[in-house]
């Protein structure tokens, strides 16, 4: 019988044998995030500070490449089209003072 496991928000790395240029990730592999499964392509690389990381890419297992939100601090021109929102209508508290745009959807 085979066994079941709940691999959301795991995923696991394996070193690429097969890289024949430094444009090819170093380790791939995959993961699960929100239900929905990615590929993983890894590459080592040194901080100007001598520090080693790892720069990530995911892509959807369907092909699609995933593109992050812009972040918050990114000019409106740079950010994704937002929805039509209808005018705000103020409530009267200190809360129609504060600035409302939230960095995700």
């Amino acid at each position: 019988m085979t066994k079941q496991y709940n691999n959301e928000l795991k995923g696991v790395f394996f070193k690429n044998d097969d890289k024949a240029s430094e444009q090819h990730p170093d380790y791939k592999g995959s993961a699960t995030v929100g239900g929905v499964d990615y590929f993983m392509d890894a590459w080592v690389n040194t901080a100007d500070s001598g520090r080693k990381y790892m720069s990530v890419k995911f892509k959807e297992k369907t092909g699609r490449n995933v593109q992050a939100p812009a972040p918050a601090n990114a000019p409106r021109a740079q950010q994704r089209p937002a929805q039509a929102q209808a005018p705000r209508q103020s409530t009267g508290t200190k809360f129609d003072e504060m600035d409302d745009d939230i960095p995700w959807n």
